[in-house]
């Protein structure tokens, strides 16, 4: 709902996403939460409007009430799906500012409007909440559970306040942090953990489906990748390993099973890491999930963790007397090992006649023991189409053969809504001249409650598409400003190198009242022009409103051209030579500008070195054991150069993709030259552990890597640091870490 009077309830993917997965698996529950809201309810508000920097969606609750329950019913009624769980706002509600009032409102109309069975969740946030429904009897009473976000499972006492609710406490939001080996690693722990420590009784992912384009916030943070959908591809089998992670639990275990209290089948494992035992409503199905994560894999993003030690161990698990299976089904995965499993059925386990099973754990691994037999790893029907991680260019969209109301294919809406529509007719023209012309329309009338555009940056809306990685872009687009618009501020805009909000990249703006304007970010949803402007000028004819223009920029290098309707605005001007980032559609003021006959091309013909590089070094063979990695300027525009592909690999290892070698660090002293060779298969390979555990002083490193053969030496450890530094990992005692970073360095990595 844009507006109060504008019901849709085809807009959006979600639904199909919903339907989809009620047909694969018919118990899931279904979980609503509003990130933002649209600005309507807060439009009557005596500090509503583009001055209030932080609206609120509760001051009008019966208004934001109406919002949300016309949205469940569009999942009933036109779509056939019952929404389980309800949140009341991301991130962002407290007791002051009314969140209060706002569920007891919303219970007792889900209550009176067939709702009932609907729960809901306060507040998907911070520990606050927790006093704040101390403190308010009724807000209580409309809650039917904590949502948390981020839990830390090391501060228990910090959820005490939470506990003594009688309430269930959930971690509302939590991640992988990565789609890989060690997101793997960080979810299996943290499921594991969440219960023993904090007595958390669910966990939910976010994100279901990592398809945020690379370079976007949180890029990768799901359950398993699909972010190319120009080639169709997405991660499976051993290229989703979360997946596999959190099989361990869903394949054995439904909505409703509940834990066994810490000391009565579950707890910590006494070298380290995790048990937890669910049993099933009836009690006739076990499952015991054991998880023994090191300290390098078990940390996600956030929170925090401290410092802690695992290590191999086996054990002995005694089953009492009601558990009545004579055998467990066991399945197996490890991702820390170098050449890890997952999910691997390991065979069925007798319980001994003292009730007890023997079990070995390594580090790494996450272990399911269940009566349920049913599980399996699956097969798939159809291949996957191969990767294709570049964005195909040139591109054009017409729009046309799209249908009413859906968005523009590869299109990422930051901040407000663009969807396809027939241009708006000209009031002036007869019957039979109204076009059928399809255009990409941006549909928010007014400021949303909360996000970004709602937020203090106050941009206006911005639409992404193509990759983080292209530098040198030519956009180009046909625009209309609405004639029903009441200033001569409204602006139509593209730009390139964009950062996914819009608030940094090289944008060229054309407005009603006949200026434009180059500048560094987007322009201010508030109508007055961006901070960073380049330039500005006259447009060489009227722009003015309802009538169409062709507005085109294009970068390379630290240079910048435009025009607007094929005359030259700008030839050459200076420009900061921003790393890389987006093409982008925009506007500054929440107005239904339109845009038609999009297109992006590269805007040079000097080859990137990439390209010189790929047609230098195709084979494997060019690349040797011994060979020094050295700085060299990146690939430009999303290319691909052998010489610079690299991914991460279990227990940190710092994978080439062509040649199948990996980065060795000579020692951890700055200055240190860094070279390829042969990756850790099983001890194989490179120099020793042991050998390596000397060099850098590491007792216990020599210790392990005579314990384990699959352990790799710390010379091996390395990740990728926020900011894109590389870091080479060196484990010290008492868990200090020694950062070395990436840099030019007479052609080494120090």
């Amino acid at each position: 709902m844009h507006s109060a009077d504008d019901l849709d309830c085809t807009r959006g993917y979600e639904w199909w996403l919903l339907r989809e997965a009620k047909k694969r698996n018919p118990d899931i529950l279904l979980y609503g939460l509003p990130w933002e809201f649209p600005g309507w309810p807060n439009e009557n508000n005596s500090n509503s409007g583009d001055d209030d920097d932080d609206p609120n969606p509760f001051e009008n609750p019966e208004l934001t009430v109406r919002y949300v329950l016309e949205w469940l019913k569009c999942a009933r009624d036109s779509h056939g799906v019952r929404i389980d769980l309800l949140g009341l706002w991301n991130e962002r509600g407290t007791a002051e500012r009314g969140e209060g009032t706002y569920a007891t409102l919303l219970r007792r109309t889900l209550d009176d409007e067939g709702f009932d069975e609907t729960r809901i969740v306060a507040k998907d946030g911070t520990l606050e909440v927790c006093d704040e429904l101390a403190s308010d009897p009724e807000y209580l009473h409309a809650v039917s559970a904590v949502g948390l976000h981020y839990p830390s499972d090391y501060h228990p006492h910090r959820l005490d306040a939470c506990r003594e609710l009688g309430l269930p406490v959930w971690a509302a939001e939590e991640s992988s942090s990565y789609a890989n080996e060690n997101g793997a690693a960080c979810w299996a722990r943290a499921l594991a953990s969440h219960f023993v420590l904090s007595g958390i009784t669910s966990t939910i992912m976010w994100n279901l489906v990592g398809s945020y384009a690379h370079g976007t916030n949180w890029y990768a943070s799901s359950l398993f990748r699909a972010d190319q959908p120009w080639s169709g591809h997405y991660d499976r089998d051993d290229d989703a390993p979360v997946v596999w992670a959190t099989a361990h639990y869903t394949q054995f275990t439904k909505p409703g099973w509940r834990y066994l209290p810490v000391g009565s089948g579950s707890g910590e494992l006494p070298g380290g890491g995790f048990y937890t035992s669910l049993v099933s409503p009836d009690g006739e199905d076990l499952t015991l999930v054991a998880v023994k994560i090191s300290r390098d894999h078990a940390s996600c993003t956030r929170p925090p963790l401290p410092d802690f030690d695992v290590e191999d161990e086996s054990i002995k698990l005694h089953f009492s007397k009601s558990i009545t299976a004579k055998s467990l089904h066991i399945w197996r995965s490890n991702f820390e090992a170098a050449n890890g499993t997952l999910f691997e059925y390991v065979g069925v386990a007798d319980i001994e006649d003292d009730g007890s099973i023997a079990l070995d754990i390594e580090v790494g691994d996450i272990i399911t023991l269940s009566t349920i037999d049913t599980a399996q790893k699956g097969t798939f029907d159809t291949d996957v189409p191969k990767s294709d991680p570049k964005f195909p260019l040139p591109h054009a969209d017409d729009f046309e053969g799209y249908a009413v109301g859906q968005e523009a294919s590869y299109f990422a809406d930051q901040v407000g809504v663009w969807e396809i529509h027939p241009e708006v007719a000209d009031p002036s023209a007869a019957s039979d001249e109204q076009k059928t012309n399809l255009v990409m329309r941006q549909m928010v009338p007014s400021r949303p409650i909360g996000g970004i555009g709602g937020g203090t940056n106050n941009l206006g809306p911005i639409s992404v598409i193509g990759m983080s990685e292209f530098n040198d872009l030519r956009v180009s687009t046909k625009f209309r400003l609405p004639r029903t618009s009441t200033t001569d501020l409204v602006s139509a805009c593209v730009g390139a190198r964009m950062h996914q909000y819009g608030d940094r990249g090289t944008v060229l703006c054309a407005a009603a009242r006949g200026n434009w304007t180059l500048s560094y970010g987007g322009p201010s949803s508030r109508g007055d022009y961006p901070k960073g402007v380049v330039l500005t000028g006259r447009t060489p004819q009227s722009v003015g409103l309802g009538v169409w223009h062709a507005l085109e920029l294009a970068v390379d290098g630290g240079k910048a051209s435009g025009s607007l309707d094929g005359a030259i605005l700008f030839s050459s001007a200076d420009i900061m030579d921003i790393n890389s980032g987006f093409a982008s559609i925009g506007t500054n003021l929440w107005e239904p500008v339109e845009f038609d006959d999009f297109r992006m091309s590269l805007s040079t013909v000097t080859p990137s070195p990439s390209t010189s590089s790929s047609q230098r070094q195709q084979s494997p063979s060019d690349f040797q054991p011994g060979q020094l990695l050295g700085a060299a300027p990146c690939a430009r525009n999303g290319d691909v150069d052998p010489a610079q592909s690299f991914s991460m690999k279990a227990r940190w290892q710092l994978f080439h993709i062509p040649s199948g070698l990996c980065a060795e660090a000579g020692s951890a002293a700055e200055g240190s030259s860094v070279r390829l060779a042969s990756c850790r298969e099983d001890g194989g390979g490179g120099s020793s552990g042991a050998a390596a555990a000397a060099v850098f002083g590491d007792d216990d490193a020599a210790r392990r890597e005579g314990r384990r053969a699959s352990s790799v030496p710390s010379s091996r450890h390395f990740r990728l640091l926020p900011r894109s530094g590389l870091q080479h990992r060196r484990r010290r005692r008492r868990r200090q870490h020694q950062r070395l970073c990436r840099r030019r360095r007479r052609g080494a990595i120090p």
